[in-house]
């Protein structure tokens, strides 16, 4: 990979961000549910920051 971060950089970077939040948390319904799993919100955190 090389080291070129341009806008289809991020941009791709986004979507597989938003991919793995959408595979991870398919079978969770509620915020709360959410929070009961800690490494997975940390990482559904991790992967929505900026």
């Amino acid at each position: 990979m090389d080291n070129i971060k341009n806008n289809t950089y991020y941009i791709e970077k986004i979507v597989r961000d938003i991919e793995f939040v959408l595979e991870h948390t398919k079978n969770v319904n509620t915020y709360e549910e959410l929070g009961k799993d800690e490494v997975l919100l940390d990482s559904v955190s991790y992967n929505t920051s900026v």
